[in-house]
């Protein structure tokens, strides 16, 4: 009995102090970027504009990084028509703001937002966090889409983090 009295008013106080807690913000949006970390399903990748740089990864044969920008409200409605309602969550004001994507097209590992940096001088840099799991996703590829204000934005750098760290993909945005 003494053991019980002691175990619930020990709890008691981190109960109320849990039930104060006020839940932490998602690492995925600040108050300048909203992203999306996805599995993209394999029929939205013909509808993403081209690329602005594409890497060949080695251990992965025929398998790419593709990173680039969406600019426009109807490419972005094209994306997301074969992306899935993910996708068309996602609000961009498109006069002050663009999407800046980064695929991988292996069908496997698992792509996630770091962070994004910029823009100083006119480039801007994206980080993600690369893990190298190996599950293998049939019908999808992993994504990150990040939506950015666009001002001042000339030059994009993507950085990957984690297991696979040590790519960076530069890229002019026109």
């Amino acid at each position: 009995m003494r053991i019980l009295m002691v175990l619930a008013l020990g709890l008691l106080p981190s109960c109320e102090s849990r039930s104060e807690a006020k839940p932490a913000p998602a690492k995925t949006t600040t108050a300048k970027t909203q992203t999306l970390n996805m599995l993209l399903p394999l029929r939205a990748l013909p509808a993403l504009p081209r690329p602005g740089n594409v890497r060949a990864i080695s251990g992965y044969p025929g398998a790419q990084l593709r990173v680039g920008v969406v600019r426009s409200a109807r490419g972005w409605r094209a994306v997301a028509a074969r992306g899935g309602a993910r996708l068309a969550g996602l609000r961009v004001d498109w006069s002050k703001q663009m999407v800046v994507y980064a695929v991988f097209t292996g069908q496997t590992n698992s792509l996630s937002f770091n962070r994004w940096v910029g823009p100083r001088n006119g480039a801007a840099k994206l980080q993600i966090d690369w893990s190298g799991i190996e599950p293998y996703y049939r019908d999808a590829t992993p994504a990150v889409f990040c939506v950015v204000r666009r001002a001042g934005v000339r030059k994009i750098t993507v950085e990957t983090t984690g297991d696979q760290a040590g790519t960076a993909l530069a890229f002019s945005v026109r």
